[in-house]
């Protein structure tokens, strides 16, 4: 198990922040399939669609995402979130 440490500031401007680490075993990295490619696009096209009629900060995920960086004195346009 890898121990994952958060810093006070963290837990004092986050509080509830809950963090995850998954680790696999036998991953393989090959050219993309046709399959991902399809997903991806749809991927694509959903966020293009969602973001052409409003900006992203009217999004929920994305404010506070944005709203817990701020929290922590991080500027939210200087970081990115993964999925």
């Amino acid at each position: 198990m890898i121990p994952i440490s958060v810093t006070p500031t963290i837990r004092k401007n986050i509080p509830g922040l809950q963090l995850g680490l998954i680790e696999a075993d036998g991953i393989a990295v090959r050219k993309t399939s046709d399959l991902a490619d399809l997903e991806y696009q749809k991927l694509e096209n959903f966020i293009t669609g969602k973001f052409s009629k409003a900006p992203p900060s009217t999004d929920r995920i994305v404010s506070n995402v944005r709203r817990m960086y701020r929290r922590i004195g991080w500027e939210p346009t200087q970081y990115r979130p993964s999925l």
